[in-house]
């Protein structure tokens, strides 16, 4: 297996704006197993993590209402069941 591979663009400059969303030692264990974990939101400590903004969930229910969806906004936080 090869090294991950750093790429560093020239025009980075300071004023540009990082994001991180994982750790050093998830994103080294991504690279080296080239798998993704994913956590069931239901088990985010934030309990707004993973939740619909008031925006959105308008526009999902007015699409909805219009027949332009098939499901309405609350749907989305129906527990699974599999």
């Amino acid at each position: 297996m090869h090294p991950p591979e750093v790429l560093v663009t020239p025009n980075l400059s300071r004023r540009n704006i990082l994001r991180r969303y994982m750790d050093l030692p998830k994103l080294l264990d991504l690279l080296h197993s080239k798998h993704l974990y994913l956590r069931r939101a239901d088990g985010f400590a934030d309990r707004l993590e993973g939740a619909l903004f008031p925006t959105f969930r308008k526009s999902i229910n007015t699409a909805h209402r219009e027949g332009e969806m098939e499901y309405d906004a609350d749907y989305f936080y129906r527990p699974l069941v599999v």
